[in-house]
């Protein structure tokens, strides 16, 4: 037993020194600039860094649900999540719509195919400091079936704005996926 005991304690000696090349110095550490000594080449108007903070995950499941009723063909379940008026912007488009004009724009994109198919890559929820921005960003592929059976595939960003608990702006980028 004795023995059993003093080989453990020399094999934990052992493994707990480490030489004078494997501790970290001054030296060799890496040193990272503060972000207020970075030069960036445009001004926005906030630090680069620690403006924005992580949002309620509440706010992502919102977005997210409306999203998923849309893809299900469910307009007025995708509907509940909107505001009473909302500024839709995408390529050569930007319209601020109400809630009824919302509902026959979302409706007739939808319906003029006979199947969406969206694979979910990732999302962030961010809100600034003073909480005046709040913003659900998702990055998706969406994959649409025609009325003929023609498949066409997107890579999707979604940027949405938030403001009391609605949806009240989207911002949608999409670019074509090519055909293999």
């Amino acid at each position: 037993m004795k023995q059993m005991l003093m080989t453990a304690m020399i094999c934990g000696l052992i493994v707990g020194c480490k030489s004078e090349a494997d501790k970290p110095t001054v030296e060799n550490a890496e040193v990272k600039p503060a972000a207020a000594d970075v030069k960036l080449p445009y001004d926005i108007g906030h630090p680069a860094t620690g403006y924005w903070q992580e949002g309620d995950v509440n706010d992502i499941a919102m977005v997210l649900t409306s999203l998923k009723a849309w893809e299900n063909g469910d307009m007025d379940g995708a509907l509940t999540a909107f505001g009473d008026s909302v500024q839709w912007v995408m390529d050569n488009f930007d319209k601020k719509m109400s809630h009824d004009s919302l509902k026959t724009f979302m409706s007739g994109y939808r319906n003029s195919m006979k199947a969406v198919n969206v694979k979910m890559s990732d999302f962030i929820h961010t809100v600034n400091k003073d909480g005046s921005q709040n913003w659900v960003t998702f990055w998706y592929k969406q994959y649409n079936t025609d009325m003929k059976g023609h498949i066409d595939s997107l890579n999707c960003v979604d940027d949405v704005k938030i403001e009391k608990g609605k949806i009240v702006l989207v911002d949608s980028k999409a670019s074509r996926i090519p055909a293999k």
